[in-house]
């Protein structure tokens, strides 16, 4: 018996590593800020990378190398909004010009108006906001002229019959099987439909339970059931914001709930591998829910920094990459969290000291109320502002910010242990 147990510990140690690969560091910090990151229009977590598609004040389409914290810079001048892998490694992006292809950091195709049929009938480019590639390796576009496959050569567009219904598709989401295609609708009362061997089929009050087809957030979990998050209704108080579809049924969770509360249709749905759902709100900061228990981390309780959350991806290693807050030029920014440590395959500790070793930049400056330290963590320290004469104007300790409101209009010195800053306070 002792020898069994033995051999049962030993498989599932094996299974445990065969998961988690042995040098990956969970000796690190729950959250990890990259406040030079920001305006994020696109962002995708593919393999050990995270693509994102900035537009201001960096444009560029680049990513993040999760194995040593290093950017790469696909293209310096385009914005993307999407990202997908297909079959052979390549990265798919769809950017306002076109669809691009690309291998490791490299472009290899672009095909727009130019070169393929990849255009509007008027002649102009595709604006691509969304892709999807089913297990046959064709590219399902949701653009601003419809819906739109595409297998490399071939192009075929797809319309809705109903002219009223918008020919604006910005989010597209492929089942489990990879045969039906969700399509969420960019429009005042958008809504959710199903596209199934060439035909379009709508969902609202006449085939289902959704009382208003207003749907912002979808993801699909391993059972194949979809989860989106609609509208509330005033009229009717009982209907929930979060919505279970297994193909047949549709349940609603409850608005009693006050996490629920927090949602609303800017709110953003991810699914990780344990089926635990992710909420990134638009005043609520990030939530959790693992199918009993529902979690929250705002500004108050956890070291997130903005509660308004616009993008969310979940890498393979379980980290969650935000956009929010406030970056460097006020617009929201990437950090990353996962519950008892960032889990990547480097040595995030030492990542920390190189960037401790160079000055952190004091952002928004000049500022009003608030200034920041561009930490890639943040902790407890001492800080002191003195004004051009060397008077001494604030001081004390501060995590994540420092309030200013109360300092005369001016010009300052933030000194920290290490570093001595300047600020303008408007």
């Amino acid at each position: 018996m002792k020898k069994s147990i033995s051999i049962i510990n030993i498989i599932s140690m094996v299974c445990v590593l065969a998961i988690f690969p042995t040098n990956l560091k969970s000796e690190n910090p729950e959250w990890m800020y990259f406040p030079e990151l920001e305006d994020i229009r696109g962002m995708e977590a593919i393999d050990h990378y995270i693509y994102l598609g900035l537009a201001y004040p960096k444009t560029g389409i680049i990513r993040l190398n999760l194995e040593n914290l290093k950017l790469d810079t696909i293209d310096p001048a385009m914005v993307a909004e999407s990202f997908k892998q297909d079959s052979k490694g390549n990265v798919w992006i769809g950017t306002p010009r076109g669809l691009w292809e690309t291998r490791d950091k490299f472009i290899i195709n672009k095909y727009d108006r130019t070169n393929s049929n990849l255009k509007r009938y008027s002649g102009g480019d595709l604006i691509i906001y969304e892709i999807a590639i089913d297990k046959y390796d064709n590219k399902w576009l949701g653009t601003d002229t419809g819906l739109v496959s595409f297998d490399g050569v071939e192009v075929e567009f797809f319309h809705h019959p109903n002219k009223f219904i918008s020919k604006r598709f910005t989010r597209l989401l492929l089942d489990i099987d990879g045969e039906s295609i969700w399509i969420w609708r960019n429009e005042n009362y958008g809504g959710i439909m199903k596209f199934l061997q060439g035909e379009f089929i709508n969902f609202d009050t006449s085939n289902s339970n959704i009382v208003n087809p207003r749907i912002r957030g979808l993801d699909i979990d391993d059972d194949n059931n979809l989860w989106m998050i609609g509208q509330y209704i005033l009229s009717l108080p009982s209907t929930g914001k979060l919505i279970k579809y297994d193909g047949v049924n549709w349940e609603y969770y409850d608005m009693d709930n006050p996490s629920l509360a927090q949602l609303d249709t800017d709110s953003e749905l991810k699914i990780d591998k344990e089926g635990t759902k992710w909420f990134g709100t638009r005043k609520g900061g990030l939530i959790k829910y693992d199918g009993s228990i529902w979690a929250q981390y705002n500004t108050e309780n956890s070291g997130i920094s903005g509660n308004q959350i616009s993008r969310i991806v979940i890498d393979k290693y379980g980290n969650k990459w935000i956009a929010t807050g406030s970056g460097i030029n006020g617009f929201p920014a990437l950090e990353v969290f996962r519950e008892g440590g960032v889990l990547l395959p480097t040595n995030v500790q030492d990542y920390i000291r190189e960037r401790g070793s160079k000055a952190p930049v004091v952002y928004p400056n000049p500022a009003q109320d608030i200034i920041r330290v561009s930490d890639v963590v943040m902790s407890e320290r001492k800080f002191t502002i003195t004004n051009i004469l060397g008077q001494v104007m604030l001081g004390g300790e501060f995590y994540q910010e420092i309030n200013i409101s109360k300092l005369p209009k001016g010009y300052y010195f933030l000194h920290l242990e290490q570093f001595h800053l300047s600020f303008f306070k408007i």
